[in-house]
């Protein structure tokens, strides 16, 4: 059996940085039994700016998903982002579900070359 589902929120960032906060936060789960357990999120700012990231269903109890992610890529401010992390998802009714995602992420900055690094962020949708 394989399903598809979608998911549409907002994201806040609970150290209170600005990164993605206030961000619209898309998910597209894909599950087919006993195969795949993941799926794709996109995360878009107001100005535009997008980031991508790819998760893995690690330990699947209902109502609670434990999960890994990968950045795989950005625009606008966030191009060339990198990083990963995990993030525990709690489905609190039929209508709504809440999420933590916990990692590091790396922005180059184009001027210099060099890169932004930022630890251990956390989002809640």
């Amino acid at each position: 059996m394989a399903s598809v589902s979608e998911q549409d929120g907002d994201i806040h960032n609970a150290d209170g940085k600005p990164f993605l906060d206030k961000a619209r936060y898309q998910v597209v789960s894909v599950v087919d039994t006993g195969v795949i357990r993941g799926g794709y999120k996109t995360f878009t700012e107001a100005d535009g700016s997008k980031v991508f990231a790819k998760y893995t269903v690690m330990e699947f109890k209902p109502p609670e998903v434990n999960c890994r992610f990968g950045f795989t890529g950005g625009t606008g401010k966030y191009k060339g982002i990198t990083g990963n992390g995990t993030f525990h998802y709690v489905r609190v009714s039929d209508k709504a579900t809440w999420d933590e995602l916990v990692g590091d992420y790396k922005i180059p900055n184009g001027s210099s070359g060099r890169s932004q690094q930022v630890s251990n962020y956390s989002t809640h949708s």
